[in-house]
């Protein structure tokens, strides 16, 4: 009874600090390292039991592992190990899935919009819709030392509202991009364009760390960028060029004012444009190479 309302009590706080709803359910799981630890198990090897250390995971230098008896073992942060390691750790899925559904309500209520323009193109539904899909990605680092299982890469899509003067800030998830050095083909709609001025946005490409609370850094996701509006007097005169400035800002502001553990800065995709072809296109850091490809999508005529 008491393990049970102990689990309870820690599930709750991880959803506080997460930042989720009382909802979300267990967060909490239990798994191999590799799968190639699986065999060696199932024949007798004896597991040892280990955890993400505490702190920013590029200055870890140790991973303490616990075997049966409660001896300390020390394994690289780099190499996986060849024993086999149960790591006790969150459902980084679930925690994800929440944790966007969770910032996608927040950045849903614009609350600084200035002045209304007119809108170039209303979305009906006799109109195709105009969208950019992500035939294949591949990261060369993904940020994630082996102890923290598969990385949990999202996108940020910035750009600014077609008929407000508002920033428009669209989270997007790759949870199939578990893995650096390795071609995914997701063939996944990744840009809706209608939703964008000018048909021009950024990427932000970013790996969540299990720290970040999700309702924080949505606020101050809106923050920023209300900042950021605030200080462009004609926003018309500026143009596209204003995107780039909002995802600076965004990136200037993330590593001393957003995390207690830093989400991950994977890479960053400047003025993407509607209808344009981008064939193994690298981001500005060269980590992550995208191709990306214009489809419209038309609408069921009945």
């Amino acid at each position: 009874m008491h393990t049970q309302q102990n689990t309870r009590l820690a599930n709750s706080a991880l959803q506080q600090l997460k930042g989720l709803p009382q909802n979300t359910g267990s967060l909490l799981q239990v798994l191999l390292a590799s799968d190639k630890m699986l065999s060696a198990w199932q024949q007798g090897e004896r597991p040892l039991f280990a955890f993400a250390p505490a702190g920013d995971d590029t200055q870890w230098s140790e991973i303490e592992a616990f075997d049966q008896y409660g001896d300390i073992h020390y394994l690289s942060v780099d190499q996986m190990p060849t024993q086999p390691v149960f790591i006790v750790e969150l459902d980084q899925q679930k925690v994800q899935d929440a944790g966007i559904a969770v910032m996608r309500g927040i950045l849903s209520t614009n609350k600084f919009s200035k002045t209304t323009v007119s809108p170039k193109n209303q979305l009906s539904n006799e109109q195709p819709l105009q969208t950019s899909v992500l035939k294949k990605i591949r990261l060369e680092d993904d940020k994630e030392p082996w102890i923290s299982g598969g990385a949990e890469i999202y996108v940020i899509v910035t750009g600014i509202d077609p008929t407000r003067d508002e920033p428009i800030l669209d989270i997007v998830d790759l949870p199939y991009l578990d893995h650096d050095q390795t071609d995914y083909s997701p063939n996944q709609v990744l840009i809706h364009w209608q939703r964008y001025r000018w048909q021009a946005v950024d990427l932000l490409l970013m790996e969540q760390d299990d720290n970040t609370n999700y309702k924080t850094l949505a606020i101050k996701l809106l923050e920023i960028s209300e900042q950021v509006m605030a200080s462009i007097p004609d926003l018309q005169a500026q143009g596209y060029a204003i995107i780039p400035k909002l995802t600076n800002e965004l990136l200037k502001a993330m590593p001393d004012e957003w995390f207690t553990n830093n989400d991950d800065y994977v890479d960053v995709f400047y003025t993407l444009f509607e209808n344009k072809d981008y064939q193994e296109y690298k981001g500005a850091s060269s980590n992550a190479t995208i191709t990306l490809s214009p489809l419209e999508i038309n609408p069921r005529l009945n």
